[in-house]
């Protein structure tokens, strides 16, 4: 058995027997597996789809299958990008409909927010997408999307399985750059109802 000169990852050579395979295999897999966790920490993503359909309150609702429990060893920061599939039935004016994450039950800034496109509660649709910023402590902590509308007339719900979270972290203080260009992310467009 022989290791690669970077990582030193185990393969097998010309000499070592065939039935010996398995076992190369499974060496090599678990020395990846390390590397990718001590080169990368946590940092690969998170992805989160919807799990059913959400009809929105006036009240911040999870939104199903949006949330995610994470673990990391070490401080860093955390970007979250969310994608929502806003549906209004016809109906009485919601008024607008927002989302925005959630860390331990505690709201983070910065919502993302529609408007229905008639103000009569015509039916329509609308994508939402937004992208946040945060520190993020070591431990585990609790993710979430929530949605809420401001009126309570009306029907406008969040698709299912087609809003999507995604979470990014990135191990130490080096996260901190993202935060500057995070913040200089240019507003989302206009959505058309």
């Amino acid at each position: 058995m022989a290791t690669t000169p970077i990582y030193g990852w185990p393969y097998p050579v010309g000499t070592d027997r065939v039935m010996d395979g398995d076992n190369a295999i499974a060496a090599l897999a678990q020395a990846i597996e390390t590397t990718l966790s001590n080169v990368l920490g946590a940092m690969l993503p998170i992805v989160k789809r919807s799990t059913a359909s959400l009809a929105t309150t006036t009240v911040d609702q999870v939104v199903p299958g949006l949330t995610a429990t994470i673990t990391t060893a070490k401080a860093g920061y955390m970007v979250v990008i969310v994608g929502l599939d806003v549906v209004f039935t016809s109906g009485a004016d919601v008024g607008f409909v927002d989302c925005r994450p959630f860390v331990d039950a505690a709201g983070l800034g910065g919502n993302i927010a529609a408007q229905q496109g008639s103000t009569a509660g015509g039916a329509g649709r609308l994508q939402l997408a937004g992208v946040w910023g945060l520190p993020w402590s070591a431990g585990t902590r609790t993710l979430d999307v929530r949605a809420k509308k401001s009126l309570a007339a009306g029907t406008a719900n969040i698709g299912n399985n087609t809003s999507t979270m995604t979470a990014l972290f990135v191990p130490g203080t080096g996260g901190a750059f993202l935060r500057d260009e995070v913040s200089a992310l240019p507003a989302a467009p206009e959505a058309e109802a």
